[in-house]
């Protein structure tokens, strides 16, 4: 899970160095997992600045597993019941709603993995193969 710019919307020259950031180490350390088998959910702030939504959302279109949920929520625990709550078809900018209530289905009676991975954060390629 990823937290970009909640209860932060407006703020823009932070906005844009956290995305830069983002764009130059935790995005490139994601997408190079030598094992694409995970969900990758982001949240921001539902108002964040349509500069920066137009830009995150523009970075993110190509990758399969993210999913980026418009809420400022941060519920604990993806096996919680109330774990994807905020997830719906009009909170979903990337991805689709479906997908995260997919794997929130599976997470209950599977092997889950969870870790916060904050915007400048990076992963080493073979991270999620090794687990």
């Amino acid at each position: 899970q990823t937290r970009f710019m909640q209860y932060q919307p407006n703020l823009l020259d932070l906005g844009h160095a956290r995305l830069e950031i983002f764009q130059a180490l935790t995005l490139p350390s994601v997408r190079a997992q030598s094992s694409q088998e995970f969900l990758w959910l982001m949240r921001t702030d539902p108002a964040l600045h349509p500069t920066l939504r137009t830009a995150l959302c523009h970075v993110l279109r190509d990758v399969p597993n993210v999913i980026l949920v418009a809420s400022n929520e941060n519920p604990e625990g993806f096996r919680a019941d109330d774990a994807v709550a905020d997830v719906s078809d009009d909170s979903v900018w990337v991805g689709h709603a479906d997908t995260v209530r997919a794997y929130h289905a599976a997470a209950q009676t599977h092997v889950l993995l969870e870790t916060r991975l904050d915007a400048d954060d990076g992963l080493e390629t073979h991270v999620l193969e090794n687990l």
